[in-house]
């Protein structure tokens, strides 16, 4: 990550990261409540499954919330349709979103969770409890979340030979917008999305207020250029870091896993060793 964000655990983080500011006022708040998660809010989500049965993982992640949030930021989700709760959380930062759900988790089934891995070393099949509340959330250290980076070589978008660009935290809309079912960067269905929501502005480029990287211009741009703006994105999107540090049994060889974050998991039996 970048200066512009502290780690701090899941624990010791209170509310939400970057914050949510008010479309009106534009107050910025990072408070976050809960109901409590019972079987009226299974039914709710469960609904929405029906509803909806295609639904990808970040689909199924704002359903959850929508049912679950109280308060979010500065709005009071008591007062607001689910479809208006909807749009306020898909407008949010990832950061903001997925540090709620996380939190979610904790507050109502309680920090253990199971994971499953292969080892990559001796193949053997692991399974592993960790505590989300050690969790590393890149938390912000000020309302100011856009960075400026200097690009050396400049990056070519377009026509352009840029020496920086300036890059926002990825929202939830691009991510809840995409079709493909992953939190894979590789993925090019994802990747466009956010490309074109995090990269705000670069040298020589004038958008006035329109989309900097349209489809045009991302066809522009060569491999090394691809990553050196996602590794960028990486860096600049704050929030929690989604990979999970496990040891294998049997070789003891330590290595990092993406966890089973969709909500089938993440709330369901098979993430609870002990009942």
């Amino acid at each position: 990550m970048n200066d512009l964000f502290q780690v701090l655990s899941l624990s010791d983080t209170e509310g939400l990261p970057i914050g949510i500011a008010h479309e009106a006022t534009g107050e910025i708040s990072t408070q976050i409540s809960f109901h409590p998660f019972g079987w009226d809010q299974e039914v709710e989500i469960s609904k929405e499954e029906e509803k909806h049965p295609e639904q990808t993982i970040t689909q199924k992640i704002t359903s959850c919330l929508v049912h679950t949030v109280k308060s979010w930021g500065p709005y009071d989700f008591t007062e607001m349709k689910p479809a208006e709760r909807q749009l306020r959380i898909r407008d949010s930062y990832f950061a903001d979103v997925f540090t709620a759900y996380c939190k979610l988790r904790m507050e109502a089934i309680g920090p253990e969770m199971i994971v499953f891995a292969s080892c990559p070393k001796c193949k053997d099949n692991i399974t592993w409890e960790i505590d989300l509340g050690s969790l590393d959330i890149y938390q912000a250290k000020s309302n100011q979340v856009i960075k400026k980076y200097e690009m050396s070589p400049p990056i070519k978008i377009g026509s352009n030979e840029c020496n920086w660009i300036e890059a926002a935290p990825v929202r939830w809309e691009p991510c809840y917008s995409s079709p493909a079912d992953t939190f894979a960067t590789s993925d090019p269905r994802f990747r466009r999305n956010i490309f074109a929501d995090a990269i705000r502005n670069a040298e020589g480029i004038e958008t006035h207020g329109a989309l900097l990287m349209t489809d045009e211009r991302l066809r522009t741009l060569s491999k090394r250029d691809i990553e050196r703006l996602q590794k960028i994105i990486d860096n600049n999107s704050g929030g929690p870091d989604l990979r999970s540090k496990i040891k294998c049994p049997r070789c003891g060889l330590e290595f990092a896993i993406i966890s089973d974050w969709s909500y089938d998991h993440f709330f369901g039996s098979s993430s609870l060793q002990n009942l």
